[in-house]
């Protein structure tokens, strides 16, 4: 896995040939006609670290400020995006709000989540 904080690139080559070991960020897009039903139950709410944070930070301010993507991709409203950390188990997400990338603390509970499509998939590289 590449150090997120020296810059990366989101590939998307042959994604659909990873095992899910592999995956290192998937973008997820709002398809308004899905219907979104009622969940219940009580979410799990990862609490990071400082330095998982501070990488978040920059991870979303590296997503406004060039394309971190090998397709041709513009983003919409609602797009979320997932990226792997450090860790295998470490995931940060992102949603397109307002014409900029935003770090997002949402859960599958939220019902717009429910409304998500896969869009794409890959590896990060630098």
């Amino acid at each position: 896995m590449c150090n997120l904080n020296q810059g990366f690139k989101l590939c998307s080559c042959d994604s659909d040939q990873l095992t899910p070991d592999e995956i290192g960020w998937i973008l997820e897009r709002k398809n308004a006609v899905k219907q979104a039903s009622s969940l219940r139950g009580k979410p799990f709410i990862y609490k990071m670290n400082q330095s998982e944070q501070a990488l978040k930070s920059e991870v979303v301010q590296q997503l406004n400020q060039r394309n971190c993507f090998d397709f041709d991709y513009q983003p919409q409203e609602d797009d979320f995006l997932r990226i792997r950390g450090n860790k295998k188990s470490f995931w940060m997400a992102f949603r397109y709000q307002q014409g900029r990338w935003e770090e997002d603390e949402s859960t599958k509970f939220n019902r717009w989540r429910q409304q998500l499509e896969n869009y794409n998939k890959g590896i990060i590289t630098h």
